[in-house]
């Protein structure tokens, strides 16, 4: 280890998550990149069921358990790196030594957008498909709290040099919307391992198309594999060629995407959780292309298969405007984008391809080959462990922030725009709740009313004769009575025939 790092001899990975996703496998590929190249020690804070374990192949890395709202004392000198978005975590449960530094790292552009449901839901309900520009006003004028709180926040870690970014895109944003100043090479780049196992096989098959989406199935996946499915379903119906769909992952909305209508020559393959060597292995046996977002779609790159980076949106996108690139395509480390109308008009990301020209374009497996080699080239030329964990180092050097720092950062306000998010939501589950109630008592009047018009409409038609005889002034009163019994019982069997 170079002297350069001398001062780093521990650090602590806070990155707690039980769903297997890009960040906790770039965190676990520095982690044991760093206790095995560079021999650190190295801890990992995660749930007893977290997915990081699962992924370690190192036994020299410490887990610690994490409990939401119980706290981890850390009783060492260390230098603690997690997600910007883990900073409420952070402050709430973990306690470290007054010697001890933080490093944070945004993984996308909505990193501050996710750092409190507050500011999430401001952010969701108005700028997630605006441009930079549009997105700042917005804020200006419904939630200032928020953004004079966002600006002092990202300002204070930034002059303490603890965050690092992953992509050009996060950049542009934090500079464009919170107008913070952030230096231009703040970059750790999502990192990648070198692999052995690339593909050098060609087309799986002549006759079928065979494509893949790797990542979790969850919320903020769920517009952008909602668009590739559809591309693909209009794709086969289009060409009358069978597509097999691979749905490499898992997640809470598994049932929801299930419930997608596809055409029927689309052959959807819910492969679920693979990892490690399994995953490189199916990968190579089932794929000519793969669809996906961030560290995924590297994955594909490391074995030399094409890999296309996948935008997201927050609503479905018509199919004729969404557009796509190959990864090596990509600039300022770009795995992902937003998908929205200020998006086509964007020049950072050039998305010159349709979905058609994307899946045509593979078809031979001399094609296959060459496209997957240029993916290849990009991943590790921009993403590998290597020079990604030493990007990494040098900001777990540098940063300045102490615990003691981190106490005096601002917390956040509650905005207008979550009180008004809830109010209105309030508002229409009451709405709902009195339409139910008047559709109930509607139902019943109705049928009060229907039965009312059937009682009269028997007595008139299949009884005029009796109801005229008991109605004779001259009749006895004990012949009434019994003409009345017997009419009481025919018409009840009568009623409902």
């Amino acid at each position: 280890m170079s002297s350069n790092n001398a001062k780093i001899d521990s650090i602590h990975f806070f990155a707690p998550c039980r769903v297997v996703g890009g960040g906790v496998t770039a965190c676990v590929r520095f982690a044991e990149r760093l206790v095995e190249e560079y021999g650190l020690k190295v801890f990992y804070i995660d749930y007893e069921d977290g997915s990081a374990e699962g992924l370690v192949t190192s036994s020299k890395i410490t887990f610690i358990k994490y409990i939401e709202g119980k706290t981890v004392s850390i009783n060492q000198d260390t230098h603690l790196f997690t997600f910007l978005h883990y900073l409420d975590m952070l402050k709430q449960d973990i306690q470290l030594t007054s010697n001890s530094k933080l490093l944070f790292w945004s993984i996308s552009p909505e990193s501050f957008s996710w750092l409190s449901s507050d500011v999430s839901t401001s952010y969701k309900t108005f700028c997630k498909q605006l441009s930079d520009k549009s997105a700042r006003i917005i804020l200006q004028t419904t939630d200032q709290l928020q953004l004079t709180y966002l600006q002092t926040l990202i300002q204070q870690l930034v002059d303490c040099k603890s965050l690092c970014l992953t992509e050009l895109q996060t950049y542009r944003v934090l500079q464009n919307v919170l107008e913070v100043n952030i230096p231009a090479d703040c970059y750790t780049p999502i990192p990648i391992t070198s692999n052995s196992n690339v593909s050098s096989s060609g087309i799986i098959s002549k006759q079928e198309i065979n494509i893949a989406w790797l990542g979790r199935l969850d919320e903020d996946k769920y517009f952008c594999l909602l668009n590739i499915l559809e591309n693909a379903s209009h794709y086969s119906q289009k060409y009358n060629k069978i597509t097999n769909f691979h749905i490499i992952g898992y997640g809470s909305l598994e049932e929801q995407i299930k419930a997608i209508p596809v055409d029927e020559k689309v052959n959807i393959v819910f492969a679920g959780k693979i990892v490690k060597q399994e995953l490189n292995n199916y990968i190579n046996q089932n794929v000519d292309i793969l669809f996906a977002q961030g560290t995924s779609c590297l994955e594909a790159a490391k074995l030399g298969i094409p890999a296309v980076p996948l935008d997201w949106s927050w609503s479905k996108m018509p199919i004729n405007m969404i557009k796509f690139r190959w990864l090596f395509e990509s600039e300022g480390f770009c795995v992902g984008s937003y998908l929205g109308e200020a998006f086509f008009e964007d020049p950072l990301v050039k998305a010159p391809h349709n979905f058609d020209e994307i899946v045509n374009h593979i078809s031979t497996d001399e094609i296959k080959r060459e496209t997957g080699q240029l993916c290849l080239n990009y991943a590790l030329a921009n993403h590998s462990v290597e020079a990604s964990t030493q990007h990494l180092l040098q900001y777990l050097q540098s940063t300045e922030l102490t615990p003691e720092i981190f106490k005096t950062f601002p917390l956040p306000p509650k905005n207008v725009a979550s009180k008004l998010h809830k109010l209105i939501s309030l508002t229409r589950q009451i709405i709902k709740t009195v339409l139910n109630l008047m559709q109930f008592l509607l139902t019943c009047i109705i049928k009060v009313c229907s039965q009312f018009m059937r009682f009269s409409y028997t007595l008139m038609t299949k009884f005029p004769i009796a109801i005229r005889l008991i109605l004779i002034p001259n009749l006895p009163k004990k012949e009434k009575k019994l003409l009345l019994g017997a009419l009481k019982s025919l018409f009840w069997s009568k009623l409902y025939t």
